[in-house]
């Protein structure tokens, strides 16, 4: 058996098996989202009686985020990671949303993962 290599086209919208709700270019409405990325750190507040009646204000850092664009530049990768146990880490995938302007995102968290396995 041999293998051959020939360049591979991953624009959106120009394969048969693509979905037919991506279209062929990106928007430009994405291009405001770029601030975004980098590596940013993080405060969690949970104000008084978040835990139950007559818990503490609690505000802990230690936590950070980080964004970035996957390959194509359509969706924007979120993934947070909190030092203060009961602040959730996970990951985020966040895109246009249904009308201009606006975004839409799928996020799992660590503690959602924990109770799936249980």
């Amino acid at each position: 058996m041999s293998a051959t290599s020939s360049p591979q086209d991953h624009t959106p919208g120009t394969r048969p098996d693509d979905p037919g709700d991506i279209p062929a270019e990106r928007p430009a409405a994405l291009d405001h989202r770029d601030v975004l990325t980098g590596t940013w750190e993080m405060e969690a507040r949970f104000g008084a009686g978040y835990f139950g009646q007559g818990s503490p204000a609690i505000t802990g850092r230690g936590g950070r985020t980080t964004f970035d664009w996957l390959e194509g530049r359509f969706f924007l990768t979120q993934r947070f990671v909190n030092e203060h146990p009961a602040a959730p880490s996970g990951i985020a995938i966040i895109g246009p949303g249904e009308e201009p302007g606006t975004s839409a995102s799928t996020t799992t968290t660590h503690a959602a993962s924990l109770a799936s396995t249980r």
